[in-house]
């Protein structure tokens, strides 16, 4: 649909067609190992923004690798300024409280950084145990 004028400040439209809607689901995996028990993971894709939901159980490997969550439905928008939004709704003897998930640029998985501005990311070996619950919203950006 197209019913908008073009607006009146000083924004530009590029396209006001909606032109993709797809709904489904996805498999969550461990790409640095680990097994992951998926009780639920959809997604809704609008255009180019993908909004991914979870709820997965996680037991990743302790070998000390960037903890990350793959098989996202689509690769991220290729661009190095983070077309992402993620929230963590519950987690369960996984040391997330200061950290986010991001997926990362002309990929398929997200990882999880701290929000305090230092740069670090949750390692496998960051888990307090052997694994837990993980119930999570990702929105991002793609290409297609």
């Amino acid at each position: 649909f197209g019913a908008t004028a073009s607006p009146s400040n000083s924004a530009s439209i590029t396209s006001e067609v909606l032109d993709d809607y797809e709904e489904g689901t996805w498999t969550p995996t461990l790409p640095n190992g680990g097994s992951v028990t998926n009780y639920k993971s959809t997604y809704t894709k609008i255009g180019r923004f993908v909004y991914l939901y979870c709820y997965i159980y996680i037991s990743p490997s302790n070998n000390g690798s960037q903890l990350r969550i793959g098989g996202m439905p689509y690769i991220a928008f290729n661009t190095s300024n983070y077309h992402t939004n993620g929230t963590i709704g519950y987690s369960s003897n996984i040391n997330t409280a200061s950290y986010r998930p991001l997926v990362y640029y002309n990929q398929s998985y997200m990882y999880f950084h701290r929000t305090n501005g230092s740069g670090v990311t949750l390692s496998n070996n960051g888990i307090y145990v052997s694994g837990g619950p993980l119930l999570m919203n990702i929105s991002y950006e793609t290409n297609t």
